[in-house]
């Protein structure tokens, strides 16, 4: 991932398992916050990423320009660009399986 100003171009798709680090200030003091989840959607400015544990999710959305870095946990295998069923689906059905055709490099 490089930065390109202060907005992040993307080096994943929908279907990729992605870690976020938004930085926030608690306290007098900036930390960076983590959020882990499934890229359900890209746009040429947001992206969209649903986080789920147990029986319950949350979707959020980040523009290119909030977040201070992302990193792909790993790439996922799927034939849509909008991924808009994992809505519904729960357990097994809203696995995802990983594609080991694609690389993550570490240069960039």
């Amino acid at each position: 991932m490089f930065e390109l100003g202060n907005a992040i171009k993307p080096k994943f798709r929908a279907g990729d398992t992605i870690t976020v680090y938004v930085p926030t200030v608690s306290k007098g003091k900036t930390i960076e916050k983590t959020v882990t989840g499934v890229c359900i959607r890209v746009t040429t400015s947001t992206f969209t990423i649903r986080m789920g544990s147990d029986n319950t999710s949350a979707e959020v959305t980040y523009s290119f320009f909030t977040p201070s870095r992302v990193e792909v946990v790993f790439f996922g295998k799927v034939r849509r660009a909008r991924l808009y069923y994992l809505r519904d689906a729960l357990g097994k059905r809203a696995r995802i399986k990983r594609d080991f055709g694609r690389k993550v490099h570490a240069n960039n």
